[in-house]
């Protein structure tokens, strides 16, 4: 697994079977898994989450539900609502944009990945389970966990206490030496859960890793069940490194003058009067560039309307948001907001003010509350009305609709009736809408060939009657010169002899499938028909795209042809087919293709047994053939 990566190199902590084990059976434990919960895998496969968030529900006969990554981060809650699930991990930044009683069922929250806030603690523990997690990749994901009751809620530095290893708060300067309690120190991870080395860097690999979190252990808790409280994180890396990668939100944008520190009674510097003296400083010098009253009314002569009640809503939201005060005269970069803030406002002005405002509007240069307001007198549009962006997109892309024709506007699908097939049709009919899709099928004439077709599509769950216009059929048979096309058909495919070229790509997908049959039986169909189609674009001078959709045996980069002509001699007719298929495109891709400007791809697809999308099977398959004679 890798780390972030905070100066800009991740490193690879190797991780043993062992270590990754210990942390899931821990984790589980910690967060109350079992048979019954539905864990949500909401992060990035490239996020070491992802590891606990898959494997963690396994180990103890869980169910893992994943939703469409198209709408993954746009509809968490509607996710969360459909999948039906109990246990989810997620940043706090994503779990402000929605609200406890859009996830009714919902049972365990864990946040992790940056800081809590009071108030979101409150408002969550209240209603379910909640969670803070702590760790890094190099100790297997999760270190630490509390548990957040109304006792602790208002502790937003919480961290918990140790899953699986031991955490020891250690001085800065000497890790040997064990920090006093109540007294901050760097916070030391052993156990079993640590990984093993740095991939490629021996002389930063160590059995206890230092995490450059500084945390103390509470002066009142109870030894026996003592707890961890951060204090700051610590920047151990050289200064210059650091100052290469900071994002420019961290850049400090204003300073306060301070004649001195507040200190507490113990001479401590008072932190939360500190914050306090730098929050009158911006409200005060946000108060000396507001517009000045004249007569009682603002020198803007904005009138008291709805308007005014959304500035408001808006002004309350990004308070909440970047603690401080927030005029509708202000710019929006004047009141702090950074990009996670900017999500959060957004999220709060859909569900708040069904006022649908992208972040990203909320970031430009000089935009002012105002601004955003002036919105809500159009709820209609609900778009920016100084964006001319999108206009300016409508007019082009008309323009290039009009210069279009109708050549071009087709797909070629061979195969259509088989379960991959199938599968394709609907994602053509439901992603290309403007475009007509003509399958070949067997049959003694076009109604024939059409009937069988939609015979088994209309049994389908996503079938509906609006995609029969959109489907051609052409009767046909893949062992016959031209795939059994009529001449005219066949010119419509690769614009021949002055004919006008309809089709736009060829879905080679149609095959004979037989793990019994000879080579020698299934040539015609499964070699002669990719022939023929690599000819015809031979002959074409605009020819169509061709995706050849290939099976069988997954070879390896690095094996050469021979050495994979050797190995499928031993292996099916069926086999031997698609690699003589796939051959025959590489050739034509690697010699012929310049000749007609036409181009080949090859697609395989892996081992498949039903379907992501409604659960439906190959009940012919051999596979579940089997399974269905073991139960």
């Amino acid at each position: 697994m890798h780390t972030s990566g905070s100066t800009g190199e991740p490193k690879g902590a190797l991780q043993s079977h062992v270590a990754v084990t210990t942390s899931l059976v821990r984790v589980a434990e910690a967060l109350h898994l079992d048979e019954t919960s539905r864990f949500l895998q909401f992060a990035s496969h490239s996020f070491d989450v992802s590891i606990s968030e898959i494997f963690t529900p396994l180990c103890v006969g869980g169910c893992i539900v994943i939703p469409n990554p198209e709408d993954k981060v746009a509809s968490v809650a509607k996710n969360i609502r459909s999948m039906r699930a109990t246990h989810v991990i997620m940043t706090p930044t994503v779990v402000r944009t929605f609200a406890p009683e859009e996830v009714p069922g919902l049972r365990n929250l864990s946040l992790g990945g940056e800081r809590a806030s009071s108030e979101l603690r409150k408002l969550w523990s209240s209603r379910l389970d909640l969670n803070i997690l702590y760790g890094t990749t190099e100790t297997a994901v999760w270190d630490t966990t509390a548990q957040v009751t109304a006792q602790n809620c208002d502790n937003s530095r919480l961290i918990g206490k140790s899953i699986g290893s031991r955490a020891w708060v250690v001085h800065p300067n000497d890790w040997t030496k064990l920090s006093p309690i109540g007294v901050a120190g760097e916070i030391c991870i052993q156990g079993p859960e640590i990984g093993d080395y740095y991939v490629g860097r021996p002389e930063q690999t160590a059995r206890v890793f230092k995490l450059a979190a500084f945390v103390s252990y509470e002066e009142d808790a109870d030894p026996a069940a003592s707890t961890l409280t951060t204090h700051q994180a610590g920047i151990r890396k050289a200064f210059d490194e650091v100052q290469a990668v900071l994002p420019r939100s961290m850049i400090p944008t204003v300073t306060v003058p301070l004649t001195n520190f507040p200190l507490t009674v113990s001479k401590k510097i008072n932190r939360l009067e500190l914050q306090k003296l730098g929050l009158a400083f911006l409200d005060s010098k946000k108060q000396a560039d507001a517009p000045k009253l004249q007569n009682g009314h603002a020198s803007s002569n904005a009138n008291v309307s709805d308007a005014q009640a959304m500035v408001q809503r808006i002004s309350d939201l990004i308070k909440s948001r970047t603690e401080g005060s927030a005029g509708q005269d202000m710019t929006l970069n004047e009141s702090g907001l950074d990009s996670l803030d900017a999500v959060e406002v957004s999220s709060g002005l859909r569900r708040v003010a069904q006022l649908h405002v992208p972040a990203s509007m909320l970031l430009r240069p000089g935009i002012k509350i105002s601004d955003i307001a002036a919105l809500s007198n159009a709820p209609e549009q609900n778009v920016d009305p100084k964006a001319s962006l999108r206009e300016e997109l409508v007019k082009w892309t008309v323009k290039l609709d009009e210069a279009s024709t109708t050549a071009g506007r087709a797909v070629l699908l061979t195969g259509a009736s088989g379960f991959l097939g199938r599968e394709i049709l609907r994602q053509l009919l439901s992603h290309a809408e403007q475009w007509t899709v003509v399958c070949v099928v067997r049959g003694d004439s076009p109604e024939h060939a059409r009937q069988r077709l939609l015979s088994l599509v209309s049994k389908e769950k996503w079938w509906t009657a609006d995609f029969e216009p959109r489907i051609e059929v052409w009767p046909g048979d893949l062992s016959l010169p031209k795939l059994g096309l009529r001449q005219a058909e066949w010119r419509e495919v690769f614009g021949l002899h002055g004919s006008t070229r309809r089709v736009h790509t060829i879905i080679h997908n149609g095959a004979v499938v037989n793990w019994l049959a000879s080579y020698e039986a299934l040539t015609d169909p499964n070699v002669g028909s990719t022939y023929e189609l690599l000819r015809g674009q031979l002959q074409s001078h605009d020819a169509p795209g061709l995706v050849f959709v290939s099976g069988g045996y997954i070879s390896g980069q690095e094996e050469t042809v021979d050495e994979l002509a050797s190995k499928i001699y031993q292996m099916p007719g069926y086999d031997q087919t698609k690699f003589m298929s796939e051959t025959m495109v590489e050739h034509f891709n690697a010699s012929l293709a310049r000749n007609s400007g036409g181009q080949a791809w090859v697609f395989k697809p892996g081992f498949i047994i039903g379907s992501s999308t409604d659960g439906e099977t190959q009940t012919r398959d051999a596979l579940w053939r089997f399974v269905k004679a073991c139960a």
